[in-house]
């Protein structure tokens, strides 16, 4: 068990977070351990770590190519068309609310 004192390495409670998957998939693409040296310090099933680092090589040429901009760009279309929805949905929600709170009695 990991108690933060000595040469372990504690991997973050609850769910591992993408700093600490990152980490953890460099250090095993260096090469300088294997996956099962690594596994132990960090707490870690050696396939997971294996996954990771595919993962890690996979993604690695993405980061310099035109795909990452396409993708942003793609993002940010998308987040101004959904901005474009916010007004008109937010004016029918606020005459639905008053609709709401003064119901018209005809008796």
């Amino acid at each position: 068990m990991c108690d933060g004192w000595g040469e372990r390495k504690c991997r973050p409670s609850g769910n591992v977070n993408a700093e600490f998957n990152a980490s953890v998939a460099l250090e095993a693409l260096k090469g300088h351990k294997t996956v099962n040296e690594l596994a132990s310090p960090y707490e870690v099933h050696p396939s997971q770590i294996t996954h990771w680092k595919h993962q890690l090589q996979k993604e690695v040429p993405h980061i310099f190519s035109a795909g990452r901009a396409k993708r942003a760009h793609d993002h940010e279309a998308l987040q101004a068309q959904l901005s474009q929805q916010i007004g008109p949905l937010t004016v029918e929600v606020d005459w639905l609310g008053k609709k709401w709170e003064s119901p018209t009695d005809a008796k």
